[in-house]
């Protein structure tokens, strides 16, 4: 039994740590939607994956229907196709399955750049150090994240921490100038930064010095003029599209003239088809709705020359001379 009991002991922290760091991914939120749980995500797409692959989407079930609302949430008001959210959340080998890093795609679709700092906290967190931004004080130009310490062992009885910012940024520890701060064990301590620039995205990393000198890097996104954060990839990609669109909507214009061309072509050439020249003889007028362009010579054989265009007489031994008048009709 102690042996069980041991291993419950270690899987109870793990899974406080991840609930706890959950909040760091607030910060790079761009998204309107609650944050969720590994252990939720990961059973969305696993009930999504395994009924798309066997309907190709076509599926009635209930909880299909609610894991596929859930995924596609994460790429924005918009929503996605079933095809869309299949390509991010399935297995590309077993299209049964859900993707080993399901929760990364759901952290990076809401939060770009934050599970990374999702994962530097948990493992900070194995350490005793613990993270907690307020998501409530997240604001364009400023955030205020608490930083804790509680030791297991006798001999470590403060951690110390240091903060870096590109220019720009400013943070303070419990309002002081200094960039380092020395946590004593069961003590919290607040790190608030701000900045003078919320429309550039920006980044603060804080790095236990005195043990691991692991790093957690947060992202700070962008901001507009409204206060809404600004998802640069969706930006990016809205871009992209509207590229897209221009070239199809040029390719469909070129298309369009070369269309236009040919059938100006084809008219054409029925036009100068439906229009035959004759030949008269000089002394007599045109046929009716043609026009005589003028009398001409034409030298032929004796033995293929047939007088019905006038004889103009002999040229030569076996040649004869002939003057019609070569008329066009319109």
């Amino acid at each position: 039994m102690r042996p069980i009991l041991t291993a419950a002991f270690f899987l109870i922290p793990t899974t406080i740590f991840a609930q706890e760091c959950e909040s760091v991914i607030a910060l790079s939120k761009v998204q309107s939607v609650v944050i969720s749980d590994k252990a939720t995500v990961d059973q969305h797409a696993a009930n999504f994956c395994n009924e798309y692959s066997k309907s190709s989407g076509n599926s009635s079930s209930t909880s299909f229907g609610a894991s596929y609302k859930f995924l596609s949430a994460s790429f924005g008001q918009s929503g996605a196709s079933m095809e869309q959210v299949a390509s991010r959340y399935c297995s590309a080998e077993n299209s049964f399955k859900s993707s080993a890093d399901a929760y990364k795609q759901y952290v990076e679709s809401i939060s770009p750049n934050a599970y990374d700092a999702y994962a530097q906290c948990i493992e900070m967190s194995k350490n005793n150090v613990r993270y907690n931004i307020n998501a409530a004080g997240i604001l364009p130009d400023e955030f205020t994240m608490s930083v804790s310490f509680s030791s297991g062992q006798a001999n470590a009885t403060s951690a110390t921490l240091a903060y870096s910012a590109p220019e720009g940024i400013t943070c303070k520890w419990d309002g002081t100038d200094e960039k380092t701060s020395s946590i004593p064990s069961g003590s919290t301590e607040i790190l608030k930064c701000s900045r003078s620039d919320s429309s550039k995205r920006a980044y603060v990393t804080v790095v236990r010095k005195d043990e691991d000198n692991k790093p957690m890097t947060l992202s700070w996104p962008a901001y507009n003029a409204d206060g809404v954060p600004v998802n640069q990839i969706a930006s990016l990609e809205t871009a992209i599209q509207a590229v897209t669109s221009t070239a199809q909507q040029l390719q469909d214009s070129v298309n369009a003239l070369q269309t236009d061309n040919a059938n100006l072509r084809a008219q054409l050439t029925k036009e100068i088809a439906k229009r035959k020249q004759t030949w008269v003889k000089n002394n007599e007028a045109c046929p009716e709705g043609s026009q005589r362009l003028g009398t001409i010579g034409v030298i032929m054989l004796n033995g293929d020359y047939i007088n019905n265009i006038g004889n103009g007489g002999k040229f030569n031994e076996g040649w004869t001379w002939t003057h019609p008048v070569l008329c066009w009709f319109q």
